[in-house]
């Protein structure tokens, strides 16, 4: 289990620093202000997407460094961090396909390395993830028979008979 961990988060630094030289290379695609022509649903979908990219790139390493075992509560919230820019991206090109009748999505082809960014990396994320949620249920259920059986143990030895110390008469 803590070598899957941190196995993973060895994987998600250099992912995120790969996400981050990204970021740093298509500048004017990520860092932008999107509520520069006025409040919009668009501007509400870029701030989205804002926020969806800095989690995917900051989320995923803090998330595997931390010496917790995952809950199911906790690999939801991973889930959702490493997943917001993708659901933000793909709500902004529904809402170009809606309101302009374009997909927005050319990108993609013209900078494969975005395809890597936007659908890619949170899916191997989600499954590493996952991972390490299901090695940490495995570990929990271990450790919950380990104290049920100490449990019984236990019990079984205070239900015995008393013992008389035969000195006493």
């Amino acid at each position: 289990m803590k070598e899957l961990k941190i196995s993973a988060l060895r994987v998600s630094i250099l992912v995120s620093v790969s996400l981050f030289l990204v970021t740093l290379t298509f500048k004017n695609f990520f860092y932008y202000v999107p509520f520069m022509n006025g409040f919009s649903i668009l501007g509400v979908f870029q701030t989205l997407s804002i926020i969806g990219w800095i989690a995917l790139i900051a989320a995923p390493p803090l998330f595997f460094a931390s010496s917790a075992n995952w809950s199911r509560s906790k690999f939801a919230l991973f889930v959702a961090s490493v997943s917001t820019w993708t659901g933000a991206t793909l709500l902004i090109k529904i809402f170009g396909l809606v309101t302009v009748g374009k997909l927005w999505a050319n990108y993609l082809i013209v900078y494969p390395v975005m395809i890597y960014f936007e659908w890619v990396a949170p899916i191997f994320y989600i499954l590493l993830g996952y991972q390490v949620f299901k090695s940490s249920s495995r570990v929990k259920t271990i450790k919950r028979k380990v104290v049920v059986e100490e449990e019984v143990e236990v019990s079984a030895t205070k239900r015995s008979a008393p013992e008389f110390d035969e000195t006493d008469e």
